[in-house]
């Protein structure tokens, strides 16, 4: 009994070392990406401290058509700066935009957050950073009156 628990624990550990040395190292291709071997996006978000919202939000990283360029992040009120980064140097637009969570469900608010996308030009290079700043607003969404009306 209690060498397998001396087991459990050395392989408990070998598996936490594996996973993060794993994914400590940013690996493109089996290569290590240093920091100035990406393009870094920062998109700042400017928020009143009256915002009054339901549902969850992405903020999103896109290119001119539209297609996400690196992986979304949730937004949080709280969080003011979300960085993204492009493993190689590209030309074309990239843009900043905050949009409903499509992965969660979807509630029927009275408010909800929008902002313009915010849009650059390229090219954008390796070891550069381009910021991006967006100002959402809390919009008053015109429901059906069968909507916010109970129903007897």
């Amino acid at each position: 009994m209690k060498t397998l628990k001396i087991t459990t624990v050395f392989f408990m550990i070998a598996l936490f070392a594996g996973f993060t040395s794993a994914y400590s190292a940013n690996r493109d291709n089996g290569q290590v990406n240093r920091p100035g071997d990406v393009v870094r996006y920062q998109v700042n978000v400017h928020t009143t401290t009256d915002l009054d919202f339901c549902n969850a939000y992405l903020v999103v990283l896109i290119d001119g058509h539209g297609n996400t360029v690196a992986p979304s992040q949730g937004y949080n009120p709280r969080i003011l700066t979300y960085t993204f980064t492009e493993s190689n140097s590209t030309p074309g637009v990239r843009g900043a935009r905050i949009i409903i969570n499509p992965e969660i469900q979807h509630f029927v608010c009275v408010n909800d957050l929008s902002s313009a996308p915010v849009f650059k030009m390229g090219p954008f290079m390796t070891g550069q950073s381009y910021t991006f700043d967006l100002y959402p607003e809390s919009k008053n969404v015109n429901l059906p009156k069968e909507a916010v009306t109970p129903k007897d």
